[in-house]
């Protein structure tokens, strides 16, 4: 087995469990908003289906949200914001924090690609995942 194909099996598995746990994560918390909602009280099965739409969209949009931040993100959009706040706002914020030498935006933004940026794809595509749960849901609820 060559050392590459051993590195890109390792990648996909590490991938794979990423979207394991991050899919573990949206149903513990899609749960606690059906059970926040009632679910185990409802009397009708449509307003079980309509309970269950809730909980997978809210959460859904909360994790494809999050998941679209981090793509944009990605791309630098929040450089100037970040660097302002870090180097010359939390200055004036709160006082008693040395001023270090503020390096060049320019020295900031190339330190930075330089370092690699990343996004989570697993929460947006779980979060899409469950958005699209959710409309199943409702096309069930409006059936019922």
């Amino acid at each position: 087995m060559d050392e590459k194909e051993t590195v890109k099996t390792g990648k996909k598995k590490i991938d794979k469990v990423k979207y394991l746990i991050t899919g573990i994560i949206f149903l513990v918390i899609s749960l606690a908003f059906m059970w926040n909602d009632g679910i185990l009280e409802k009397e009708s099965v449509k307003e079980v289906m309509g309970s269950i739409s809730n909980g997978f969209f809210i959460t859904g949009g909360l994790f494809a949200g999050v998941g679209a931040l981090s793509f944009i993100g990605s791309k630098g959009t929040y450089d100037t914001l970040s660097y302002g706040v870090s180097k010359i706002g939390i200055h004036h914020l709160i006082p008693g924090i040395p001023r270090e030498d503020a390096e060049s935006f320019y020295d900031y933004k190339m330190a930075k690609d330089k370092k690699g940026r990343v996004w989570f794809p697993n929460l947006f595509f779980i979060g899409l995942a469950g958005i699209l749960l959710s409309v199943v849901f409702v096309v069930l609820y409006s059936f019922l």
